[in-house]
């Protein structure tokens, strides 16, 4: 386990991805966990085109659900508070966050 856990091991590792991202010509990659209906996915869904003019990365959308209802401790809460917690970031980042209801779950294509 000292191995597989050595700060070392770890920065060799991560050398030899650089290396190989830079030889290869990538960008790098920011792999994004999307919720369609997600207050903080709508905030950072409006700031990616700022990264990625910011930065040379490429973003690496994964499209998810529900979160698992045993791992909120409070559903009613946590809801309320995740509207409130993003009403009150997105000023920050300029962001219009508009309004006082969860984003719609429907897709328009």
């Amino acid at each position: 386990m000292n191995k597989y856990s050595s700060y070392e091991l770890f920065k060799s590792v991560r050398i030899n991805a650089e290396i190989e991202r830079q030889e290869e010509g990538r960008n790098h990659e920011v792999l994004y966990f999307h919720k369609v209906d997600d207050p903080y996915s709508h905030l950072t869904i409006q700031s990616i085109e700022k990264l990625k003019s910011s930065y040379n990365i490429s973003f690496k959308p994964i499209l998810v659900g529900e979160e698992d209802a045993e791992a909120i401790h409070e559903t009613s809460l946590y809801s309320k508070y995740c509207l409130e917690d993003v009403k009150r970031i997105a000023p920050f980042y300029d962001i219009a966050f508009p309004g006082n209801s969860y984003p719609s779950k429907e897709i328009d294509l």
